[in-house]
């Protein structure tokens, strides 16, 4: 099954925005560096998703139930 990173992307920016949060905001809550978020939401998603190592793919699933859990 080949995953579609776009999408990932634009879920992942459509849940921050129903959040009311910046991307400098889950970056700083994420420990992620600058701009990184912008990256995976608008840029080359895949190529940044695909050479993930296995341990940076588990925090990123981490990252996205902790999100999709947040009260709006």
């Amino acid at each position: 099954m080949d995953l579609d990173y776009k999408e990932i992307g634009k879920r992942i920016a459509l849940r921050r925005k129903e959040l009311g949060l910046k991307q400098s905001e889950v970056e700083e809550r994420a420990d992620l560096s600058q701009k990184y978020l912008s990256n995976i939401e608008w840029k080359n998603s895949s190529e940044l998703l695909r050479n993930m190592s296995p341990k940076q793919l588990s925090l990123a699933k981490k990252f996205l139930v902790w999100l999709s859990e947040q009260d709006l």
